[in-house]
């Protein structure tokens, strides 16, 4: 983290005095104002927006390979075609099984329907007396059969038909498209390759490049002030005679246990030349400016208890001022509240003052 100041050193009040009885000589300043901007400068690695690697879910001989490495692609694109006859002699299988399905249905629909106006015919002969009432229950049964059949027969063909959709995407996942507008990265297989299906190992690697993250981490100490909005400046040894400046775009709100620092990410349009997924650079994020700061010496701080506090000069006697601490920069430290900036703090003192001690200027 690095701070930077432009205004004068402290003013110095030197005012030689006798010294009488318990009287005490000390040396006095007042804070002064200057302006802060805390920075961090880290290493800054350049990703693509997205990467994916695309693998195979079915094995097969790769039949043809449409991409290389380099070539900008179109989300869907065709990128290599598997031949894998199984699953093409599967999902074959199951259509046929469908078709059969349908005509069961077909035949099912057919035979409800006419044992439903045969049903109808009986039950109303029924209420004519023209036949027994037994006559009628047994035509309810067999309408009541010829239903369920039915619904068998159609579950059979919802069955079937998911189980053709199935085989579909698992013919389709033998075309291997692109995810999203990008370029190819990595061709690692060729025309004839045995493709083992679900292997650990990706085929393809497409990225998306016209877009970039700029990753940096920062360290734990810098997190305090580091904010979504933050304004980074970025130069990268590709490109050692341009600027390109940015925002934190996100962060990660969490460290990396490892190394104690923070992922955080800019994102840029790729308009820079030959600005690539991989280059190297540097960034410098500025995490807060402070115009105006209020800042004492650090010697003129003193800890009783653990609050912070100065000795202030009023009236000739000491009075112990607590005050709220913000930046330290080791040579002085940034007063946020306690002071009007007015006042006379004894500077550098070793020696503990108790409040009321009388003293003079030296």
């Amino acid at each position: 983290m690095t701070m930077k100041s432009y205004l004068p050193k402290f003013a110095l009040l030197v005012l030689t005095l006798p010294t009488f009885g318990n009287v005490r000589s000390v040396e006095v300043v007042t804070p002064q104002t200057r302006d802060i901007n805390i920075t961090t400068t880290q290493p800054a690695f350049v990703e693509a927006f997205y990467t994916a690697e695309i693998g195979s879910r079915v094995s097969g001989i790769v039949q043809s390979v449409k991409v290389d490495i380099g070539q900008k692609v179109a989300k869907g694109d065709v990128l290599a075609i598997i031949d894998a006859p199984d699953l093409h002699r599967s999902r074959d299988a199951m259509a046929a099984e469908k078709l059969v399905a349908e005509t069961k249905l077909a035949a099912e629909q057919a035979f409800l329907e006419a044992t439903e106006a045969e049903t109808k015919r009986i039950l109303d002969l029924v209420k004519n007396n023209s036949v027994t009432a037994k006559a009628g229950e047994e035509a309810k049964k067999k309408s009541a059969s010829a239903q369920a059949q039915y619904k068998a027969a159609e579950a059979n063909l919802e069955a079937m038909k998911a189980r053709l959709a199935k085989a579909e995407v698992m013919v389709s996942f033998a075309t291997l498209k692109a995810p999203f507008d990008g370029v190819v990265t990595k061709r690692e297989l060729d025309p004839g390759d045995l493709i083992v299906g679900n292997q650990a190992k990706p085929l393809l690697h497409v990225a998306q490049t016209n877009k970039l993250r700029i990753v940096i981490h920062v360290p734990e100490k810098d997190t305090q002030h580091l904010d979504i909005g933050d304004p980074v400046a970025l130069t990268f040894d590709a490109l050692p005679t341009r600027n390109i400046n940015g925002t934190v775009d996100r962060m990660a709100l969490a460290l990396n246990s490892k190394t104690q620092r923070m992922r955080t990410e800019v994102d840029i349009e790729a308009t820079a030349p030959r600005l690539y997924p991989g280059s190297y650079g540097q960034a410098v994020i500025s995490l807060e400016q402070k115009p105006k700061a209020m800042t004492v010496p650090a010697g003129s701080v003193q800890f009783s208890s653990g609050a912070p506090i100065v000795y202030v000069v009023s009236g000739g006697k000491i009075v112990h001022q607590p005050v709220t601490l913000g930046v330290d920069h080791g040579a002085w430290i940034e007063v946020t509240s306690g002071l009007n900036g007015n006042e006379q703090i004894v500077s550098g003192s070793i020696d503990r003052l108790p409040a009321g001690t009388a003293v003079n200027l030296r």
